[in-house]
């Protein structure tokens, strides 16, 4: 079974959507963080873990920023409290702490 599935069975399919947004599937980060924990040791080395977005950002201005927008596409994000789930981010391994930190789409570090 895959990973995208499990959550889903585990969660609930309405619920997930409710939560991130985003229809469940594997397109997604979170079964792919998930795959990765039970297949590597990746995690262990792991200080930072970024989405392609707010790494083209964090090399720009040194800065761990994420869109709510860019976060949503992980499907650890929740979108109610507008900040990651840490139970979602829990099932491959990972924190909060690990990721960066979400902004509404456009603001600056002044802002």
């Amino acid at each position: 079974m895959g990973e995208g599935k499990r959550i889903v069975r585990q969660y609930g399919r309405k619920e997930l959507i409710e939560l991130t947004g985003v229809c469940p599937s594997e397109m997604y980060a979170l079964p792919k963080m998930i795959w990765t924990k039970e297949h590597t040791d990746i995690f262990e080395q792991t200080r930072f873990l970024f989405m392609y977005e707010d790494y083209v950002a964090y090399m720009l201005t040194g800065e761990r920023k994420i869109s709510y927008s860019g976060a949503s596409r992980s499907m650890a994000f929740d979108i109610r409290k507008q900040e990651w789930c840490e139970e979602l981010l829990g099932l491959a391994g990972l924190n909060k702490e690990m990721m960066s930190e979400p902004v509404p789409s456009g603001r600056s570090s002044e802002t």
